[in-house]
């Protein structure tokens, strides 16, 4: 295949701690905030309302409501540098693709698992199963993190054990899938795409935003046009425009994600991207104070723009309004600033090593609770659900298994478990 000679000799931006750093933070506050809402989880009573997403017709959001916005602010960030090591490596454009499409698929195959089996939403069909939901749940993460996992290359023996091992996840992932029902309305049922969980929204997104940044590769300004797009048809959205797209989500029986939720989740991602711009080798902005002034100024201009588009349709995250998606990234990018600050400029990185190691590894981390919880429910040790699960004492409970989720990250990392799809 011929390849575009100019598009390869292009810098490779070299890896920020700051936004590993940023990611684990992200992480340990989406496990402290899922430990305390999520049913699945720690499910704390009487929790503080901003610990809590903002209920659904109150205009205005709490911390939970800019935790999953950080990420996907993260995820724009992080593009850029991941392939542009592929495209320095000589991959054609092609193969890149291919690559991007398959990443994507594995999370939302992930996202689709967890949401069927997580969540509060399924009545498990043990008897067609031949297997408590518990247990399913329990092999299907082992599934996950067996096939995804990385192995090590040489010497040839371990390479063919890391095989051979995938293969038998593959088998007993395949075998999951074809046992698993659910009673729904007196009928046993499969696999149902409902919203596709945290890992699938996040494939979709990566999926569509990754061609938008090898479409608008360098060019700030087309990455800027792309968001003003995706916001405009996120107003266009609530006047009824794309009721196609609705037509083709009901056709495909729900296994077509909904276009407002792509469009939302796409436009923090492609925020992430533009301001990835500002700290390239080859970036106007070649001083660290300029890097900083530049993303406030996208900060505040994200701030203004919330504001002036807060009416009619307000601040609610279940409803990807655009003032939600703008001072959400409004605030990412002052906290991301703060970081780069503290990490990059100053250099003061003490007691954040754990934290970045955990950021290295989001997949596993944000998986771990799920399993956590799990192993207790197999083994029938229900003191989590009987006690300090109320007020500041589940508050701090919480927090408590948070921290511990993230070190065991960290070590499992450090002995060489690490997913990457």
């Amino acid at each position: 295949m011929q390849t575009d000679k100019s598009f390869y000799s292009r810098p490779v931006q070299s890896r920020l701690v700051s936004i590993d750093v940023f990611r684990g933070l992200t992480m340990l506050l989406m496990l402290f905030v899922n430990d305390i809402g999520d049913i699945d989880l720690g499910h704390i009573q009487n929790a503080p309302w901003w610990l809590k997403h903002m209920p659904g017709k109150i205009d205005g959001m709490t911390i939970a409501d800019v935790i999953f916005p950080c990420f996907l602010f993260i995820v724009g960030m992080a593009i850029p540098m991941a392939l542009e090591q592929r495209i320095a490596a000589g991959e054609s454009l092609f193969k890149i693709s291919k690559n991007i499409v398959r990443r994507a698929l594995a999370l939302i195959f992930i996202g689709l698992c967890m949401v069927n089996s997580c969540h509060g939403y399924s009545n498990f069909d043990v008897a067609a199963m031949g297997m408590s939901g518990t247990v399913w749940r329990l092999l299907m993460f082992a599934g996950v993190i067996i096939f995804w996992s990385r192995y090590p290359g040489e010497p040839d023996t371990k390479r063919k054990l890391g095989v051979a091992l995938r293969v038998m996840a593959a088998i007993l992932l395949v075998y999951l899938l074809v046992i698993f029902r659910v009673n729904q309305d007196g009928a046993s049922i499969w696999l149902r795409p409902r919203w596709w969980g945290i890992i699938g929204v996040i494939g979709w997104a990566y999926l569509f935003s990754a061609f938008i940044w090898l479409l608008c590769r360098k060019w700030g300004f087309g990455l800027i046009g792309v968001f003003v797009l995706l916001v405009s048809m996120n107003i266009g959205l609530r006047y009824g425009m794309f009721g196609w797209w609705n037509t083709i989500v009901r056709a495909a029986h729900g296994w077509v994600p909904g276009l407002a939720g792509i469009v939302a989740n796409v436009s923090m991602v492609v925020a992430g991207m533009t301001v990835a711009l500002l700290y390239r080798h080859d970036s106007a902005a070649t001083t660290p104070k300029s890097r900083i002034g530049w993303t406030l100024i996208f900060g505040l201009g994200f701030a203004v723009a919330g504001l002036l588009l807060r009416q009619p349709w307000g601040i609610h995250k279940n409803g990807g309004t655009p003032a939600w998606i703008l001072f959400s990234m409004a605030i990412t990018c002052v906290v991301y600033v703060l970081l780069y600050w503290i990490v990059n400029v100053k250099k003061i990185t003490r007691g954040t090593e754990l934290i970045a190691q955990a950021g290295s590894n989001t997949l596993l981390m944000y998986m771990l609770p799920y399993i956590f919880y799990s192993v207790l429910a197999l083994f029938g040790i229900d003191f989590l659900q009987t006690h300090l699960s109320e007020g500041w004492t589940g508050v701090a409970r919480s927090a408590v298994i948070a921290m511990f989720l993230m070190t065991t990250t960290v070590l499992l990392t450090r002995k060489g478990v690490r997913l990457k799809v």
